[in-house]
């Protein structure tokens, strides 16, 4: 409205110049018709505009309308989602702690079935028992069935007890690979324990304990196509812990290095293979019907 009131001041100031001139010099009635039809033809051409504009606000308005409704959806979406990821971790924190109550009952109780246990064995022994010697022995029989039972139930309930090994090899070769660049064996043989990621390379530690690791890669003189050599090694949290390296010394000759190591792992170490810095890139060979280039790891003992 504001736009519109400015245009109907513009053609008044315009008219009234207009009638000045026309009342300042003898003017002819053919050049005041004249000026008169084009006063009227720019007065229709910026109706024209003030009705462009209007028509133009009408849709802005209606963008803004449609952005504002958007925006509301989107805010109810991750309100809606942010309620149900709360919900979920509270439950699973409810679920974690009656784990960690449950599974402390059961370690009292077999720490309290284990000590009768072996005070009844004691007695027996420091004792000459000729009569009742039956009843004492079935009774610890029993008491160490007990034990038994309870130790069961406490590695079936335990996460320590989770088998924890993995198998991973690279399907295709790769060129051009990078000074301390991460290898990434994408294809997974075995994946107990869920520790290995075939999009990072990187083997996060789910229980602390030994484990034994090995790794294999391959090497193939093909004169421009692939470097002969390639020196790769095992880190764990970026510390180096073993070195494999495999050399191709003539044409079309292939070879192979393995590595295995034992290592003592905390819970929640990245343990990965990486580029041994040669100062330049390299190449390595692998493929998919080969299967040469590998990381394998396995829980040993806690």
């Amino acid at each position: 409205m504001a736009l519109l009131g400015l245009f109907c001041s513009l053609i008044l100031l315009y008219c009234i110049v207009s009638y000045q001139a026309i009342a300042a010099t003898n003017t002819s009635t053919e050049d005041i018709a004249t000026l008169v039809l084009d006063l009227e033809r720019r007065v229709g051409s910026l109706k024209a505009q003030v009705k462009l504009l209007k028509e133009h606000k009408t849709q802005y308005a209606k963008s803004v309308h449609e952005l504002d409704q958007s925006v509301r959806i989107t805010n109810r979406k991750i309100h809606d989602f942010d309620t149900v990821f709360i919900n979920m971790m509270e439950a699973l924190d409810l679920e974690r702690k009656r784990f960690d109550r449950e599974f402390q009952e059961l370690y009292v109780l077999e720490k309290q079935a284990e000590s009768r246990h072996n005070n009844l064995r004691h007695t027996l022994k420091a004792v000459n028992v000729s009569t009742g010697s039956n009843v004492l022995n079935n009774y610890c029989e029993a008491v160490s069935s007990c034990v038994n039972k309870f130790q069961v139930k406490r590695q079936q309930t335990s996460p320590s007890n989770d088998v924890i090994a993995f198998t991973a090899y690279l399907d295709h070769a790769i060129h051009d690979l990078g000074p301390n660049q991460a290898l990434k064996f994408n294809q997974i043989l075995l994946n107990e324990g869920h520790g290995y990621s075939q999009f990072t390379g990187v083997f996060t530690v789910p229980i602390g304990g030994i484990y034994i690791f090995s790794f294999s890669v391959a090497a193939r003189d093909e004169g421009n196509l692939l470097a002969p050599d390639i020196w790769m090694k095992l880190v764990v949290n970026g510390e180096h812990k073993a070195t494999v390296a495999a050399e191709s010394m003539k044409p079309r000759d292939d070879e192979m290095g393995t590595n295995i190591i034992n290592l003592r792992v905390e819970a929640g170490d990245a343990v990965w293979i990486t580029h041994h810095d040669q100062g330049s890139t390299r190449d390595i060979f692998a493929s998919d019907a080969l299967r040469v280039v590998t990381f394998s790891g396995a829980l040993l003992y806690q």
